[in-house]
């Protein structure tokens, strides 16, 4: 652990809150919740330091790291070949996209080829809006009417927009598609495809230093892996499917081999 994270007593993390069930708040408001959270709580345990989390909207994250405001990002944030430029990634999941639809399926969609002239709601600047475009871009090169992309702040927005049919589909990641459809089971459905799309490990963001708790964070989520801890935590939000056995750095382009349990 570089001294200067050790000595001030805690590990400044940045995450984006609203996102469930990665890290958000209990109705009063004020609790805060999620896998995530409980995961920044005790990689910091293990450390020895206090969490100080701090929250941010998506295209801020990256920069508050780079800028040395917070030291590590946790915020469902894809372990992607254009990320690893800038920063490093400690994997903790393996998950992939997922369509939120209104229930009972009105439009008939059976995958995304049929998102064409549609109206989908999605994070702007993640992997979701990334996956939505190139859908886009075949869809106009099949002389179809382009996707319209429209940008969402949390999952309960997001929720509203196709519940009113603002949009038409929400592309998320797969635990928080699933958590969304759990929690408003009369309105919203998954939209079932054959194979995940666009799977991928998501990783805790630092910077590409010497001076950063890379390898101090990945030693503690492996020791969270191997004592247990981690698979509790996974089981809590019903994400077994999507946890791991190894807490690897850059793991970009791996197959993990299933869930770790």
């Amino acid at each position: 652990m570089p001294a200067k994270i050790r000595d001030s007593g805690q590990l400044d993390w940045a995450s984006r809150i609203g996102i469930p069930p990665g890290y958000f708040l209990a109705p009063d408001g004020k609790t805060p919740l999620g896998y995530e959270y409980t995961l920044m709580a005790a990689i910091s345990k293990v450390l020895g330091l206090t969490p100080n989390i701090s929250t941010f909207e998506w295209q801020a994250l990256i920069p508050s790291l780079e800028a040395g405001r917070v030291d590590a990002i946790m915020a469902l944030m894809n372990d992607t070949e254009e990320r690893e430029q800038k920063v490093d990634f400690i994997n903790y999941i393996y998950a992939g996209l997922a369509f939120v639809i209104p229930k009972d399926n009105p439009r008939g969609f059976k995958g995304p080829d049929d998102f064409c002239g549609q109206t989908v709601t999605v994070t702007i600047g993640g992997t979701q809006e990334a996956f939505a475009k190139q859908v886009s871009e075949k869809c106009v090169a099949a002389g179809q009417a382009p996707i319209r992309i429209m940008g969402d702040n949390s999952i309960a927005q997001a929720q509203i927009f196709v519940v009113t049919r603002r949009a038409d589909i929400h592309i998320t990641d797969g635990p928080s598609a699933g958590y969304s459809v759990a929690t408003r089971p009369d309105d919203l459905e998954l939209l079932q495809v054959p194979a995940i799309s666009h799977a991928a490990q998501y990783g805790i963001a630092v910077r590409k230093a010497d001076d950063t708790p890379r390898e101090a964070i990945q030693a503690a989520l492996q020791s969270l892996m191997d004592g247990g801890l981690y698979q509790d935590i996974m089981q809590d939000w019903e994400l077994d499917g999507v946890s791991l056995k190894t807490a690897t750095i850059n793991g970009i382009g791996q197959t993990p081999p299933g869930p770790g349990r």
